[in-house]
């Protein structure tokens, strides 16, 4: 494919999910006008399109999140472990 319709399909991949984004992960949106064409013939695209700032705070609240829960699977992990090894203690004790 020509790199003009791979870079317009880029830009709409990119608002398709900034869209969802907005609605939680939903696909009941509207997508908006970006006027691709009219931007090319006025040399004005966007390499980099910019994002919502309240897609951004979700994201970041995302990572955020999944730090979270890797920490808290760790941290079980660790437990577990610890628990396996009193338990192999009292067993060499007994």
């Amino acid at each position: 494919l020509p790199w003009r319709v791979l870079d317009k399909t880029i830009m709409t991949l990119q608002k398709v999910m900034e869209e969802s984004m907005k609605l939680q992960g939903d696909n009941v949106y509207k997508l908006p006008h970006l006027r691709k064409d009219v931007q090319e013939k006025a040399g004005m695209r966007e390499l980099r399109p910019s994002c919502d700032a309240e897609v951004v705070a979700a994201l970041e609240a995302l990572e955020s999140r999944l730090a979270d829960e890797d920490l808290v699977d760790e941290m079980a992990e660790l437990f577990k472990t610890s628990s396996d090894f009193a338990q192999v203690e009292n067993i060499v004790v007994v």
